[in-house]
């Protein structure tokens, strides 16, 4: 009896053991992943998080993992550039699945929970004061991109001026960058207050901001090329178009072509803006020739000689004597060694009767040829 009880407890014990190696092996898949992947992490989407330069998995999501390498390397994981400097941008969680999947990251491995959305914001501040040379620095590189920005799309040899101001964080971040920045937008007709995106390329990436400038066009104005002394007669390779700013009761020129072939009055530097007041026209009436003094009106013509009492080029008024009476009066230079004493008269009725006046003090010199 004691056999047959010890027989009978053995088979119930190896039933038992039966089942439960059964029940084991029919436990849900989940389950036995879960027993079997005991390395597996589990990552935590965050809503929000701030990064600058280039967002990594570490800023958006918290890591959970046994092997503390494993969570290092999962943290230092690349996603994407971060937003500009005080700017934000929003990331699925289905972009970091991909984004993740795009590094080689075998997401079968590992768990992703928490937001469907993170909002990312780079709100970096620098406690360092910005400096004014700096700031200066900056302002200048941004308007001269603006500047190139407007030669592209605007047509004409207007040149282009730009005053922006810059906030702190885009003055730190233009000192950062020794590349060339590029400015897109702005509208027609180009002038007034536009809105323009720099871009910043750096070793993070490239970043832009928006800036609000204030556009004017500026004519170009001619420049001396060289030194010039009195009397130097302009020639193409003296001069040249360019930017500088002038007060418009300066009377620049604004094509070479306005000065070519006239006369410096004063000396000019180079690089000097050449105005109306600093040129003239070839002397062709120097002080003390004799020049042929011409008078004409409604049809009639006299001429006399008289004495020059200083120098002219085509176009101005000078002094002249009379060589019969010593009598001075204002004469316009027409030619070589040739004035008149109404070249430019307004209207018709004008020239007569200045005619009239000038044949009246020409008349002794008329009688006087008469009688020769």
């Amino acid at each position: 009896m004691k056999a047959e009880g010890r027989r009978q407890k053995a088979e119930g014990d190896t039933t038992r053991l039966l089942w439960r190696i059964i029940r084991f092996c029919l436990l849900p898949s989940a389950f036995c992943l879960c027993i079997l992947r005991t390395d597996a992490a589990e990552i935590q989407l965050r809503g929000e998080c701030q990064a600058s330069g280039l967002v990594r998995l570490g800023d958006v999501a918290e890591i959970h993992a046994a092997d503390a390498k494993e969570r290092e390397q999962l943290q230092a994981i690349e996603l994407l550039p971060a937003p500009p400097v005080g700017g934000k941008s929003f990331v699925r969680a289905r972009e970091v699945q991909d984004l993740l999947a795009l590094r080689g990251l075998d997401l079968s491995r590992h768990r992703l929970t928490g937001s469907s959305q993170i909002e990312i914001r780079n709100g970096s501040r620098s406690t360092a004061p910005v400096s004014t040379s700096a700031a200066r620095r900056a302002a200048e590189r941004v308007e001269a991109a603006i500047a190139a920005c407007l030669r592209r799309q605007a047509a004409g040899d207007e040149a282009w001026t730009a005053e922006v101001r810059l906030e702190d964080d885009q003055v730190r971040l233009l000192a950062a960058s020794k590349e060339s920045i590029v400015a897109r937008g702005g509208k027609p007709p180009w002038i007034g207050e536009q809105e323009f995106a720099i871009a910043v390329p750096g070793a993070a990436g490239d970043q832009a901001f928006v800036v609000t400038a204030k556009v004017a066009a500026v004519p170009l104005v001619v420049l001396a090329t060289r030194a010039m002394v009195p009397g130097d007669v302009v020639q193409r390779p003296d001069v040249k178009l360019g930017k500088a700013k002038c007060d418009a009761s300066d009377f620049p020129f604004h094509r070479l072509e306005e000065v070519l072939g006239l006369e410096t009055k004063r000396a000019v530097v180079e690089g000097q803006v050449l105005k109306q007041d600093d040129l003239r026209s070839p002397i062709l009436v120097r002080r003390g020739d004799a020049v042929a003094v011409f008078a004409r009106s409604a049809g009639i013509q006299v001429r006399a000689t008289a004495r020059a009492q200083e120098d002219g080029g085509k176009g101005d008024l000078i002094v002249v004597e009379s060589l019969l009476n010593r009598e001075r009066f204002m004469a316009r230079v027409s030619g070589i060694h040739e004035v008149e004493v109404f070249a430019q008269a307004a209207d018709a009725d004008a020239a007569t009767g200045d005619g009239e006046r000038r044949t009246a003090a020409l008349k002794p010199a008329m009688m006087e040829r008469r009688r020769r």
